[in-house]
């Protein structure tokens, strides 16, 4: 997925819902559950999502994460300015 660039990566995933989070944000460092809960609202609670990343339900690029509470940053994105988020049945990008 790191190999693709953001055009490619848009095409395939053409009707996925997506949210925009600023590069700034990502840079300092931004809690998955605040992202997800919060900002994106993915997830009706910080508890929802908390009983699905302990389940192993929820994956960043593909990645399971390993706590609700992960810190997501610039590194994680796979090209300069997207993201792969899912969980259940549910895909994102950002």
């Amino acid at each position: 997925m790191k190999k693709l660039d953001e055009d490619t990566l848009l095409a395939v995933f053409e009707g996925v819902p997506q949210f925009e989070v600023s590069r700034d944000a990502l840079a300092e460092g931004v809690k998955a559950v605040d992202l997800f809960v919060d900002n994106a609202a993915v997830f009706a609670s910080k508890g929802e999502m908390r009983k699905l990343v302990q389940g192993g339900g929820v994956s960043l690029n593909k990645e399971k994460l390993s706590a609700f509470d992960q810190v997501i940053t610039t590194a994680d994105l796979l090209d300069e300015n997207t993201c792969w988020f899912s969980a259940e049945r549910r895909t994102i990008i950002w």
